[in-house]
C-alpha cells in the first residue's frame, strides 16, 4: 500500500506541473538558436538562459533579443552594437545569405573567364547577399528596401588590411598596380580601385563608386568616356551589376538583339533567387499566346518552349541596354590584371511593337520589362508591363506575395531542416506534396510569407518560425 502511494505521488508530480514542460520547451528554443546563430552553446550563466529559467523570458524573446546584438549602428562604418555575439550572428547569416546565389564566381560566368578572374578583387561577388543582410540589420529589417534601395552597402571585414591588401583573395598575387584601363587607341594605363576587404564580416558602409576611362569590347574600343560601373541598374539588386555579369550567360561584348541574344540567364536566375521557382513559371496555356509559327526561331514556334521563354525574355527585356565589357584590352596577367563590367548603352530608340527575330538596334531601343508570373501563393497571373526595373520592383514588393514567401521558405529551412517546394498549386500537373507532414509545413510557410509581406519585417519573420512548435520539434507528426 505504501509502495503505491509513493508510486501516485510520483506520477502526479510528473504530470501536475506543466510549467516545468513548458520552461525545459523554452530553454531548449533558446538553446537551438544560439547553437545556430553563435554556432556554440551558451554559457551556463549566460544572462538571458537564466531569465527564461526564472520565467521572466520566454525563448523566443532571448532569441530575438540575441539576434539584435547584430543590429548595426555608426555613421560610416556600420557595426554590430554587441560585437561579441553580433560578430557571429552577423556571419552566420551572411554566409546564409549568400547560399541564396550560388553563382558566385566570375570565372565562370563569361567566356574566357579565366581573363578576368582577378575582377572578384574589385567587385564583391557577394554583393546582392550584403544588401539582404544590411535589410536585416541595418534597415530595420525591411525586406521591401532589398529591391527598392538602389544605394549598395559593400562589406568592411576585421582584417587589418582592410581595402589596403596587397594580394588577391584567392590566388595570393600581388594586386598593387597590376589593374589596368583603357587609355588611348591600344593604350593601357593603370587603373587604381579600391579593393574588396578581406577577412571575417563585421559590418557595412556605402558602397564606393568606381569609375574606367573608357572600356573595351572583343570588336575594339567602344568608348572613351569616363563609365560608372558600381551603382545598381535600377530595382535594387535586380539590378546590380555585379549579378548581371555572374548571371549573365553572354560573351563579351555582346549586345541584345532581341532575338536569339538576350540575358536570359539572368532572368532565370531572378526567378530562381528571389522567388524560389524554376522555370517554367506559367501554365502551357498561359504561353499559347506568345507562339510565332513564322519565326525563323525554332522555340518560339512551340508551346512547350514558349512556356519557359514567354516569363524569361519578357524579363530581360529590361536589361537589353547592358553589355558586358572589359576595362582594357589584354588576357595577359603578366602585362596586367584585366576585369569585366556591365556598360548601359544610352537608349533613344523607341521600343518596337512586336516580337524580333534579331534587330541590330535592339540594344538602343528603351527597355520596357514585361513580368509574366504565376503565383504560388494564390495561382494569380501576373501580367504586367514596365519601363524600368525600379517600376517592376515596386510592383514586386506591393503586389507578389511570392517574394516574402519564398524568404519565410528560406529561413524556415535554415531554422527548421525542413525544405517546402512551391508550386503553381491550381496546376494539377504540379502538386509535388503527396504526405500529411508536408501539407502542413506548406501551410505554414504560406502562412508566415503572408504575414511577412503584411509587416515586412524580417527580424519578427524570424521570431514567428522560431516560435513555432516545428522550430522546436521538427519533423513529429
Amino acid at each position: 500500500m505504501k509502495r503505491s502511494l509513493i508510486l501516485l505521488s510520483l506520477t502526479l508530480g510528473l504530470f501536475s506541473n506543466p510549467y516545468d514542460i513548458k520552461a525545459d520547451d523554452e530553454v531548449r528554443r533558446y538553446y537551438k538558436c544560439y547553437q545556430t546563430f553563435v554556432k556554440k552553446r551558451p554559457a551556463t550563466n549566460d544572462s538571458r538562459l537564466l531569465q527564461i529559467k526564472a520565467g521572466s523570458l520566454s525563448g523566443t524573446q532571448a532569441c530575438a533579443q540575441l539576434l539584435q546584438t547584430a543590429s548595426l549602428t555608426g555613421s560610416g562604418d556600420k557595426r554590430t552594437i554587441q560585437p561579441a555575439q553580433g560578430n557571429e550572428v552577423l556571419r552566420t547569416f551572411s554566409q546564409l545569405h549568400s547560399s541564396w546565389f550560388p553563382n558566385d564566381r566570375y570565372n565562370d560566368s563569361v567566356l574566357n573567364g579565366g581573363c578576368y578572374s582577378f575582377t572578384q578583387d574589385v567587385h564583391d561577388s557577394r554583393e546582392s547577399a550584403h544588401q539582404i543582410t544590411h535589410a536585416l540589420f541595418g534597415m530595420n529589417g525591411a525586406y521591401s528596401r532589398v529591391l527598392l534601395n538602389n544605394n549598395f552597402v559593400e562589406a568592411v571585414r576585421e582584417s587589418s588590411l582592410g581595402s589596403d591588401r596587397e594580394r588577391s583573395v584567392m590566388s595570393n598575387t600581388v594586386l598593387e598596380g597590376r589593374f589596368l584601363q583603357r587609355q588611348g587607341t591600344n593604350q593601357r594605363a593603370v587603373w587604381d580601385p579600391r579593393f574588396v576587404e578581406a577577412g571575417k564580416i563585421t559590418g557595412f558602409r556605402e558602397k564606393q563608386t568606381l569609375y574606367l576611362q573608357g572600356f573595351r569590347t572583343l570588336n575594339g574600343i567602344e568608348g572613351d568616356q569616363q563609365i560608372e560601373v558600381t551603382r545598381s541598374l535600377g530595382g535594387g539588386i535586380l539590378g546590380s551589376r555585379n549579378y548581371l555579369v555572374l548571371n549573365s550567360g553572354r560573351n563579351i561584348s555582346e549586345k541584345a538583339d532581341g532575338g536569339e541574344v538576350m540575358h536570359r540567364l539572368w532572368a532565370q536566375s531572378l526567378y530562381n533567387n528571389l522567388l524560389c521557382r524554376d522555370l517554367p513559371v506559367v501554365r502551357s496555356i498561359d504561353a499559347i499566346r506568345f507562339v510565332e509559327r513564322d519565326s525563323h526561331i525554332s522555340f518560339r514556334q512551340g508551346i512547350s518552349c514558349m512556356q519557359c521563354h514567354s516569363s524569361m525574355d519578357g524579363l530581360a527585356k529590361g536589361v537589353r541596354n547592358a553589355s558586358l565589357v572589359t576595362a582594357s584590352n589584354t588576357c595577359d596577367n603578366t602585362i596586367g590584371f584585366n576585369t569585366v563590367h556591365v556598360y548601359r548603352h544610352p537608349t533613344s530608340l523607341p521600343d518596337l511593337s512586336v516580337p524580333t527575330d534579331g534587330d541590330s538596334q535592339y540594344h538602343l531601343r528603351t527597355p520596357r520589362v514585361h513580368f509574366y508570373f504565376r503565383s504560388a501563393v494564390d495561382s494569380r497571373l501576373h501580367d504586367q508591363q514596365f519601363d524600368n526595373l525600379d517600376q517592376l520592383a515596386n510592383y514586386i514588393v506591393n503586389n507578389v506575395e511570392d517574394y516574402y514567401t519564398c524568404a519565410a521558405k528560406r529561413y524556415y529551412r535554415f531554422l527548421t531542416g525542413i525544405d517546402v517546394p512551391l508550386f503553381d498549386q491550381g496546376d494539377l500537373s504540379s502538386q509535388p506534396i503527396s504526405s500529411p507532414e508536408m501539407r502542413k509545413y506548406h501551410g505554414e510557410v504560406l502562412r508566415l510569407g503572408r504575414e511577412f509581406k503584411n509587416h515586412n519585417n524580417t527580424m519578427r519573420l524570424l521570431q514567428d518560425i522560431i516560435g513555432t512548435e516545428t522550430y522546436l520539434r521538427p519533423g513529429q507528426k
